[in-house]
């Protein structure tokens, strides 16, 4: 330790060995730099690239660290590259999702013959004890006829449609035009974002500066009715915090008398408490004897679970004389119902 000499990191990876530290032809003087207060800088431009890219499937660096750094240069835009061909079917990618631990699913595509996919993948994996969930959405400036003959298309309790398209400002400060499919992707990150269960209705969505379609209130009601997502501008007469905001969580299924179906949180609610319940059966029971797992032993256990659900806020109460447990064979039957958490909206 050297007495008034301090070293700190300021916007790149301490991971950098000193190696790869930018060299310099000043000297630096402590005396001088303590006594001007200003500090003496030394840069690691070619460490930190190569640190940052380390990993990276896509980018591969390579650095002479004798020469000199380039001087700066305006943006220039890549080169040589290729769109390539558009798979036909994105089954194969789909897929993928089984090995991996995820919910939601949004394929970045207009394209219905792909989304007709996702819901056979859905119907398939849930047949098999397996949730997911897709968001999926149209290209630029769809109209509201467009977007209902998609949600009617679709018909599907496991899939959200939003349609509408307009300008995002990214985290950079950079405003981008995204279609259909990538508003889709940003009401699912909303919905990544809370709690299992809740409900994305009126949660705000803050990077959105306007839309392409501008759409009356009878319009955003035929969508919201028609079972596909809308997103609404909401004007607070001259106040600064004007903004858009989701207007309800429906489904593509579209049945009013079928909330869980139609409803993306009540489904979810469902998803996981019953996704749980499996969980806490296998752990607890599967693979025991008969003589210790008799039918009151499992509705015990069932009511257990239940109470630990109302605590955790998935599920608002229970009726515990609805629990019905038969086992025929080496297989159990379980039965009960439950009052899931809602939303007010």
């Amino acid at each position: 330790t050297l007495p008034g000499f301090v070293v700190s990191v300021n916007g790149v990876s301490s991971n950098i060995p000193s190696a790869f530290i930018d060299s310099t032809s000043s000297t630096i003087d402590i005396s001088s730099t303590k006594s001007s207060g200003q500090p003496m800088e030394v840069t690691g431009i070619v460490g930190d690239l190569l640190n940052q890219t380390r990993n990276d499937q896509y980018i591969e660096i390579g650095a002479d660290l004798k020469a000199a750094l380039p001087e700066p240069f305006v943006d220039t835009p890549l080169a040589g590259a290729s769109d390539g061909t558009v798979p036909v079917s994105w089954a194969s990618k789909f897929e993928q999702a089984r090995s991996v631990d995820c919910y939601y699913i949004v394929p970045l595509t207009s394209q219905a013959n792909i989304h007709a996919e996702l819901k056979a993948f859905l119907n398939e994996q849930d047949q098999l004890g397996y949730e997911y969930r897709g968001f999926v959405g149209g290209d630029f400036n769809e109209s509201v006829n467009d977007s209902i003959s998609r949600q009617i298309a679709l018909k599907e309790p496991r899939i959200c449609l939003v349609n509408q398209s307009g300008y995002y400002t990214s985290l950079s400060g950079a405003n981008y035009h995204i279609p259909g499919y990538l508003m889709a992707a940003y009401v699912s990150g909303v919905c990544s974002s809370l709690d299992v269960g809740s409900s994305c209705t009126n949660k705000v969505l803050g990077a959105l500066t306007s839309l392409d379609q501008v759409l009356s209130g009878s319009d955003l009601d035929r969508l919201d009715s028609n079972g596909v997502i809308a997103i609404e501008y909401v004007n607070n007469r001259g106040n600064a915090s004007s903004f858009y905001r989701i207007i309800e969580d429906v489904t593509t299924y579209n049945n009013s008398h079928e909330p869980t179906s139609s409803l993306l949180s009540l489904g979810e609610t469902i998803d996981f408490l019953l996704g749980n319940l499996r969980i806490y059966l296998e752990q607890n029971y599967i693979g025991m004897s008969l003589k210790v797992t008799s039918p009151d032993v499992l509705r015990a256990g069932v009511g257990s679970f239940l109470s630990q659900q109302v605590s955790n806020g998935l599920i608002i109460s229970y009726d515990e004389s609805e629990i019905v447990v038969t086992i025929q064979g080496n297989k159990a039957f379980i039965s009960f119902s439950c009052v899931p958490a809602r939303s007010l909206r």
